[in-house]
């Protein structure tokens, strides 16, 4: 038997974008999280992971001394409830195709503490076509996170895009077929991670820079 268009695997097709229509604006709740638990342990896996050694996040004197009388969770443990959950490899819609990380928006409304359980819902929220240079046609696919504590009370907000294109048509465009894979040699490697240990901690010292604007001329100059 053949395989209709409408149900190929990795394609975007009306059907497929019809299914995906019909699961939004409803909200479903992240069942499966890879974090539920906010406690010194789970804080510091998330920040040893991105290499965050915020003292507010592991340094329990400064915490006790800090406005908020103890340790908090640092911003990214988000991700383990959401990015990190068995929610998040189903019910994506558009099987096959790929998904391209585009942006994040967060609001934060609460701190998560030490003792806190968090939970998430997930609402599809947007799906417009969109052309671009590497694959053609694509979707840009939009969703809202909504997080809270264990007295159900928001303490986050994420809205989230992607962009869903097929493989196979930004493989056949190449756009960036010219761009060489990087090398690195050991004293490149060596002088990377030299620059990472030299990382300062900058606290509550503001930094400054300067932003050159440019502005086109008008048509009459």
């Amino acid at each position: 038997m053949s395989v209709q268009p409408a149900t190929r695997y990795g394609f975007i097709t009306e059907e497929g974008i019809e299914q995906f229509k019909r699961r939004m604006n409803k909200v479903t709740p992240i069942e499966e999280p890879f974090v539920r638990h906010v406690n010194s342990d789970s804080i510091l896996h998330a920040a040893r992971a991105i290499g965050d050694i915020n003292p507010l996040w592991l340094d329990k004197e400064h915490g006790k001394k800090s406005r908020f009388g103890s340790n908090i969770a640092l911003p990214t443990l988000y991700y383990g409830v959401t990015w990190g959950s068995w929610d998040m490899r189903r019910g994506e819609g558009l099987p096959g195709v790929h998904g391209l990380h585009a942006y994040d928006r967060w609001t934060y409304y609460r701190p998560l503490f030490g003792g806190d359980e968090v939970h998430a819902t997930k609402e599809w929220t947007g799906l417009d076509e969109r052309t671009g240079r590497y694959a053609g046609r694509s979707m840009m696919q939009r969703r809202e996170f909504m997080y809270y504590n264990q007295h159900d009370e928001l303490v986050a907000k994420c809205e989230m895009a992607s962009v869903r294109a097929e493989r196979h048509t930004g493989k056949e465009t190449g756009k960036y077929a010219s761009i060489q894979k990087g090398k690195y040699s050991d004293e490149d490697i060596r002088k990377i991670d030299e620059d990472l240990a030299a990382e300062e901690i900058r606290g509550a010292n503001p930094r400054y820079w300067d932003c050159l604007l440019y502005t086109s001329p008008s048509p009459r100059d």
